[in-house]
C-alpha cells in the first residue's frame, strides 16, 4: 500500500503487510478400535483449505497427513499404526495468486486405540492454559 501526503504534508510511505487465516479455535481427537477422527472449528473468513499433520514422537518431525478443502472440518483414519502415540495439529490457509498464507497451528496429542472392541484406552490430551489431562476412551 503506498500512502502520500495532502495538502500541507509532503512525502509518500510505503507499507507491506500480509493478511493470514485465523487460528483454528478448536480441535478434537478421537479414537475407535484403531480409527482416529479429527475434528475442528470453522475458521472465519474466506480460507481455501486446512492442512492436516502428525508425527509420532514428542520430538519427531510433523508430516502432512492431509489437505481438505475449506467446507470440510473433519477427518478419518484408519492408515496409522496401532498402540502408538500421535501429535497432531491443524492450520488454515489461503491461496492468493498461487501464493499460500498460513494460519497459526493448533495442536492436540492423543494416543491410538488397539483395535480391539470394548477396550478402554487413557489419553492425554492437550487442553490450552491446562497442559495435558488424560481422558479414558472406550
Amino acid at each position: 500500500m503506498k500512502i502520500k501526503g495532502k495538502g500541507n504534508y509532503s512525502g509518500t510511505k510505503t507499507v507491506s503487510f500480509k493478511i493470514v487465516p485465523k487460528k483454528v479455535g478448536s480441535l478434537s481427537v478421537s479414537e475407535s478400535k484403531g480409527v482416529i477422527s479429527i475434528a475442528w472449528g470453522a475458521v472465519g473468513g474466506a480460507i481455501t483449505g486446512y492442512e492436516i499433520y502428525y508425527k509420532s514422537s514428542e520430538d519427531g518431525e510433523y508430516k502432512l497427513l492431509k489437505t481438505t478443502g475449506a467446507s470440510n472440518m473433519s477427518f478419518t483414519t484408519n492408515a496409522l499404526d496401532s498402540g502408538t502415540t500421535y501429535y497432531f495439529r491443524i492450520r488454515a490457509y489461503k491461496t492468493v495468486d498461487g501464493k499460500n498464507f498460513y494460519g497459526a497451528y493448533k495442536a492436540k496429542k492423543s494416543s491410538t486405540n488397539s483395535k480391539t472392541s470394548g477396550a478402554k484406552k487413557t489419553i492425554q490430551v492437550f487442553k490450552p492454559g491446562r497442559g495435558f489431562v488424560e481422558v479414558e476412551v472406550e
